[in-house]
C-alpha cells in the first residue's frame, strides 16, 4: 500500500474481497432468523422427541454460526482497512477512502450484521461473549476516514438505533465508538445530531424514550474524553437547551428533559470548557427564567420540583456571571435547604458558602434584605448534633456571617409553645436504683445483699404521653434517625 502509482487492479480485488464478505453475513441473515424462531408449546409426545433431538443439533448450529460470524467480522476490518488505504485510481495529489459504491457496501454491511448479531444477543452464552463481539464489529469501522465514517454511519443511525430499542446491549456499539480515539468526535457529532431530531420523543411515555436519554448522558460523557471535540457540544448547546425548555413546558412529565439538562450541566462542570461557559452566557437569563417560572408553577411533583432547583443551583456559569441573578438565584437555595434530599441540602449549603467567602457584604446584603429571615431560619433548622449530617456545615456558614445572620431578621422567630399550662395524661414508669440492681446482681455471694436491695426502694418516673408521642414522631420523620430508634 505504499505505492503511489495504482492501476486499479489491486483495490478491485480488495473490494471484491469486501463484497464477498458482505454476501456471506447477508446469507447467514436468513439462518440467525430460522435459528430464532420459536417452536409451539403443545406438541405432542412423539413430535417433543424428535425436538429434544433437534434442540441439541440446534445448540450446535447456533455454536457454529457464532463462530463464523466472529471470523467473518475479525476478517471485515482487514479487508475494510485495506480498500480505504489503498490510493484512488489516478487521483493526483494521491487520495485514499472509500468511493461511492463502496460507501454503499458499507451501508449492506451494517445491516446484514446487525442483523447477525441478534444471534448473541437473544441467544447468550455468555455476557463477555456478547460484548466482545460488538466490539469487535464496532471496531471494524475505526479504520475508516473521518468524512468516509460520516458517509456511512450517518444515513444509518435509525437502524442502530432500532436494535438498541430491541437490545440495550447493542448499545455497546455507540460505546466503543465514542470511546474510539480516531472516531469519537465524528460519531459524536453524528449521533448527537440523531438524538437531538428526537427529541420530542423523550417526553413521550414509552421504551424508547429512556433509550433515548441514556445515550444523550453517554453522547455528554464522551465529551469528557475527549476534549478536543468540544466544538461539537458548544455548536449544539444553544439548541439543546431552548429545546429542553421549550417541550419541558409542554408535557404532561417534564422529568426526562431536566434529566437530559442535568447530565449536560455536570459534564460541563466536570471538564475545563471554556468555550461552552462562554457560549451559555447569552443563555443564562432564558435558563433561570425559564426555571423560575417552573418552580412557581402548580402539580410539580416533588422529584421534579428538586431536580428543577438543583438545575438552578448547578447552572455552568461563572460565578462574575451569575452576579446579576443572585436574587433570582436565592429562592432555589431556600427551597434546597428545606428539601427532604441530603444531596440538595448539602448543595444548597455548599452554594451559599460560596457566596459568603467570595462576596463581599456590601455587595451580597443588598439581595438577601428581603429573603434573609427565611433563608437565616432554614439555616438554623440544620444547628442539630451528630447524628445530623449537615450541624458542622450550618455552624461554619453561621460563623462566617458573624452577626449578619440576625441583621435582617425583622419578624419574631417562631416557637412552640403549649396552650394548656395542665399537664395532660401521664405515665409512670419505674427503675430499680442502681444501688439495688448491683446488689441484686452480685447474688448470695455477699451476706446482708439482699437487705440492702429491700432497703433501696425504686425510683419512679412520671412521663407526659403527648410529649412522647411528638418525641415518637420526630424519630420516624427524621431521615437520620438510627435504625434502633425507629
Amino acid at each position: 500500500f505504499q505505492r503511489t502509482e495504482a492501476d486499479g487492479r489491486e483495490r478491485a480485488l480488495l473490494v471484491r474481497f469486501l463484497s464477498t464478505f458482505i454476501r456471506k453475513m447477508q446469507t447467514l441473515v436468513a439462518v440467525v432468523a430460522r435459528l430464532l424462531k420459536r417452536e409451539p408449546a403443545f406438541l405432542s409426545d412423539d413430535i417433543l422427541d424428535d425436538l429434544r433431538d433437534d434442540a441439541a443439533a440446534r445448540s450446535r448450529e447456533i455454536a457454529d454460526v457464532k463462530n463464523l460470524i466472529k471470523t467473518l467480522i475479525v476478517g471485515l476490518k482487514t479487508v475494510l482497512w485495506g480498500v480505504s488505504n489503498y490510493p484512488l485510481k489516478s487521483s493526483v495529489p494521491v487520495q485514499k477512502g472509500l468511493t461511492e459504491s463502496e460507501v454503499k457496501l458499507a451501508h449492506e454491511l451494517i445491516e446484514a450484521s446487525l442483523r447477525c448479531l441478534e444471534l448473541f444477543t437473544v441467544e447468550k452464552s455468555s455476557d463477555s461473549e456478547e460484548k466482545e463481539t460488538l466490539d469487535f464489529f464496532a471496531s471494524v469501522f475505526t479504520v475508516l476516514t473521518r468524512t468516509n465514517f460520516s458517509e456511512v454511519f450517518a444515513p444509518k443511525m435509525g437502524v442502530l438505533f432500532t436494535y438498541i430499542c430491541k437490545n440495550e446491549t447493542t448499545l455497546t456499539i455507540a460505546q466503543h465508538l465514542l470511546a474510539s480515539q480516531q472516531v469519537s468526535r465524528a460519531f459524536s457529532e453524528i449521533l448527537l445530531d440523531f438524538l437531538l431530531s428526537r427529541l420530542e420523543e423523550l417526553g413521550e411515555a414509552k421504551p424508547s424514550s429512556a433509550i433515548l436519554l441514556r445515550m444523550f448522558k453517554i453522547v455528554f460523557g464522551a465529551f469528557n474524553l475527549f476534549p478536543d471535540s468540544e466544538p461539537v457540544l458548544r455548536q449544539r448547546l444553544r439548541r439543546i437547551v431552548t429545546n429542553c425548555l421549550r417541550l419541558s413546558s409542554s408535557v404532561e412529565d417534564p422529568s426526562p428533559y431536566f434529566h437530559l439538562l442535568r447530565s449536560l450541566f455536570r459534564n460541563i462542570a466536570a471538564g475545563k470548557f471554556e468555550a461552552l461557559y462562554k457560549e451559555m452566557l447569552p443563555l443564562l437569563s432564558l435558563l433561570l427564567d425559564g426555571l423560575t417560572r417552573m418552580q412557581q408553577g402548580p402539580h410539580l411533583r416533588r422529584s421534579t420540583a428538586d431536580l428543577v432547583v438543583e438545575l438552578s443551583l448547578t447552572v455552568p456559569a461563572r460565578l462574575s456571571s451569575l452576579l446579576p441573578y443572585l436574587r433570582e438565584l436565592v429562592r432555589p437555595i431556600n427551597a434546597a435547604l428545606r428539601s427532604r434530599s441530603q444531596e440538595l441540602v448539602n448543595m444548597g449549603l455548599r452554594t451559599f458558602e460560596f457566596w459568603v467567602d467570595n462576596l463581599s457584604p456590601e455587595y451580597i446584603d443588598p439581595f438577601l434584605v428581603d429573603s434573609m429571615p427565611d433563608l437565616a431560619r432554614a439555616i438554623w433548622a440544620h444547628l442539630r448534633p451528630h447524628p445530623h449530617a449537615f450541624g458542622g456545615l450550618a455552624l461554619r456558614i453561621l460563623g462566617k456571617m458573624g452577626g449578619r445572620n440576625r441583621k435582617f431578621l425583622r419578624d419574631a422567630v417562631l416557637v412552640r409553645f403549649d396552650q394548656s399550662t395542665q399537664p395532660g395524661l401521664e405515665i409512670e414508669v419505674p427503675f430499680a436504683s442502681a444501688i439495688a440492681s448491683t446488689a441484686a446482681g452480685a447474688g448470695a455471694g455477699a451476706r446482708g445483699s439482699d437487705d440492702a436491695a429491700e432497703a433501696q426502694p425504686a425510683v419512679a418516673m412520671r412521663l407526659q404521653l403527648d410529649r412522647l408521642v411528638d418525641v415518637a414522631e420526630g424519630v420516624l420523620e427524621a431521615s437520620s434517625s438510627l435504625h434502633f430508634r425507629r
